[in-house]
């Protein structure tokens, strides 16, 4: 009897309970029947709980799941333990009406009189998988890659554009950590970083006082980044939604704005230094006419022995080199009086050779390779022999005392936009063809500071230095249309690139390379070494062949890309810094030039062209022999004039 009011009192205390519970919950015994429901579980599933006591519990889910639930709870009775809310399978819950809803159970063993039953408290989360499915949505048409995470810094949600932002997928992400997306280099300070907002999360705008941010992708390659923070409390804890944004192109596109205005305000203070200059140079030689021409009739009242005949004959050639200097100064500032006439500039510089050979240290071997096939620009030949007399000097002054190397090169060369902006010029140029001198040594080289200022009049990093040699070079480019380039490098030496637009009217042969074109298929010589290039060239040049040039493999598809109908057959150099021979080939075969193409090297064919996966039409070895060249160049041009397709090798 007493057992029997014990069992009795339990019961109404579990009753009790159940009842006070904001959830449903359902007693259920070993063998799945109901033994005791609360109101919650009547307003839950529609079932008045005297219809539900006594009745299996498969009686609250869809007639589809009932198999799979019953063998997951003799399972579970089996060994019982402890479940939390929310741990385990997705679940449905199925109301008296047929309707189907989610839910989430917990469930605890208890021991009773009457053996062992299990408590369920079963949850409605319908509202919370609305809230989930508008997230998402909300989320994948988001413009930006959007990541949410949890507390912990593990990956619950990203969208469509982080997978492209990334480069990974999104089952690939999903339960991983955040730092997943970021450089490994930088997992640690990320952490900390991320553990301090989760303890005050606050919003924060896109790119607001986080510094450099880099994402990584899969392949390592890493790019620039900012991001948006916005922390979301739900009923499971903290979520963090992260708003990622590639800033690549912004990037790139501030480095070229801050490139172009650093060469606006270089131009600009040229230009002012050019303005004082020219004034001054005015207004001086105004003055000089006076001291010159008095001390010339001065000379001319005195007598042959006059002691003081030699002072004012000092004074005339002072006068003079005053002379010579406003000279310099009007051409620094583009106000000397220019001829402009069609001009060769390789016959130029061959006019030249005894004079700079003359002017330079014997110490210091001068080379010359100059393009006999160059068109004509229009300049004014004077100037220009003063530009190149002045970089040669200039050179062997960087060298000093040392022995070393002047190189001076004449060549037609292609320039992109890009290239032109970095050049110092008096205004903007086009992207296109240009007749090139480069004068390059290996002297000390310039820091870029010292760089920036070379083109000022009287700047000097010399104690003994007065002149205004490079600034008057630059005067006088920019007043003939053209551009200065300039590289340097401490110890390693200095290269000066003069670019001269063509004559729009004038030609020197059918083989230049201007607008009018080549009359017979040309040969493009594609190698990075200098004599290479220079004895091809003398080669082709007694052959009666037209020829272009270029010293890298970028450079030749500029060419092809500028000339693909006045072009045959290409001698391409396999072994090249940067895009070699193979690279070159395949792109030049991707864009479909329909030309011969000779590949030459040092090392057998075989082994040469083990990286070779594109059509070529010969290959001929280095040292190779003008007969054996000649002969597989007019075999190419023979093949490329019948219009064969390309011979593989």
């Amino acid at each position: 009897m007493k057992t029997q009011d014990s069992d009795a009192g339990e019961s109404r205390t579990l009753a009790q309970f159940l009842e006070s519970a904001p959830d449903a919950m359902v007693v259920v015994g070993k063998d799945g029947v109901i033994t005791l429901a609360n109101a919650q579980t009547e307003r839950l599933f529609g079932h008045p709980r005297d219809q539900l006591i006594g009745q299996s519990v498969e009686i609250l889910i869809p007639a589809r799941l009932g198999a799979d639930h019953r063998r997951h709870r003799q399972a579970y009775a089996a060994k019982p333990s402890r479940r939390p809310m929310g741990s385990g399978m997705e679940l449905f819950g199925q109301h008296a009406d047929g309707t189907e809803f989610p839910v989430e159970i917990s469930l605890a063993p208890v021991e009773t009189g009457d053996g062992q039953v299990t408590i369920a408290a079963v949850r409605d989360i319908t509202g919370r998988k609305k809230d989930a499915g508008l997230l998402r949505q909300l989320v994948e048409s988001a413009p930006d890659a959007m990541v949410i995470v949890d507390a912990r810094g593990t990956i619950r949600l990203v969208n469509g554009q982080t997978e492209r932002v990334f480069g990974q997928t999104r089952d690939a992400l999903i339960g991983r950590p955040v730092e997943a997306l970021i450089p490994e280099r930088l997992n640690a300070v990320h952490r900390v970083h991320r553990e301090r907002y989760t303890r005050g999360p606050a919003l924060r705008g896109m790119g607001a006082g986080m510094g450099k941010l880099l994402g990584r992708r899969p392949d390592g390659t890493e790019f620039p980044i900012e991001i948006s923070l916005s922390p979301i409390e739900t009923r499971d804890g903290l979520l963090i939604c992260a708003a990622i944004r590639d800033i690549t192109d912004r990037q790139h596109e501030e480095e070229r704005r801050l490139s172009v205005e650093a060469s606006l305000q270089h131009a600009q203070k040229l230009e002012s230094l050019g303005v004082m200059a020219g004034g001054v140079a005015h207004d001086f030689n105004n003055l000089l006419v006076g001291v010159l021409a008095n001390a010339e009739l001065v000379e001319a009242e005195l007598p042959p022995d006059f002691p003081l005949r030699a002072q004012v004959q000092d004074i005339q050639v002072a006068a003079e080199r005053a002379a010579d200097l406003c000279l310099q100064l009007l051409a620094y500032a583009g106000k000397a009086r220019v001829e402009l006439q069609p001009t060769d500039l390789s016959g130029l510089v061959r006019d030249m050779l005894h004079l700079i050979e003359v002017a330079v240290s014997r110490d210091h071997r001068v080379s010359f390779a100059l393009d006999s096939d160059l068109p004509l620009i229009l300049v004014d030949g004077t100037q220009v022999r003063q530009v190149i007399m002045n970089l040669v000097l200039n050179a062997a002054e960087a060298i000093n005392d040392r022995t070393g190397h002047i190189s001076v090169t004449t060549t037609i060369r292609h320039f992109s936009q890009d290239y032109l902006r970095a050049c110092d010029v008096a205004a903007a140029l086009e992207a296109g063809p240009y007749v090139v001198l480069s004068v390059r040594d290996d002297g000390a080289g310039m820091s870029d500071e010292v760089r920036c200022r070379i083109f000022e009049p009287f700047f000097t990093t010399k104690f003994t230095g007065r002149g205004i040699g490079l600034a008057s070079v630059l005067g006088i480019v920019r007043a003939q249309g053209g551009a200065i380039h300039v590289e340097s490098q401490l110890g390693r030496g200095t290269c000066f690139d003069v670019l001269f637009p063509l004559d729009p009217e004038q030609t020197t042969r059918e083989t230049s390379a201007d607008a009018a074109g080549l009359r017979h298929p040309a040969v493009l010589v594609v190698d990075d070494e200098q004599v290479v290039r220079s004895v091809a060239s003398v080669v082709l040049e007694r052959a009666g062949l037209p020829y272009l040039v270029a010293q890298s493999g970028p450079e030749a598809l500029e060419i092809l890309r500028a000339h693909a109908d006045e072009i045959g057959v290409v001698l391409l150099d396999l072994s090249m810094p940067g895009m070699n021979g193979a690279q070159c080939l395949h792109l030049m075969r991707e864009e479909k030039f329909e030309v011969e193409v000779i590949l030459c090297s040092g090392y057998e064919e075989h082994d040469a062209t083990r990286t070779v996966t594109d059509q070529y039409m010969g290959f001929v070895q280095k040292p190779w022999r003008v007969r054996t060249l000649l002969a597989e160049i007019r075999r190419a041009l023979e093949t490329h004039s019948r219009g064969e397709p390309v011979t593989a090798c």
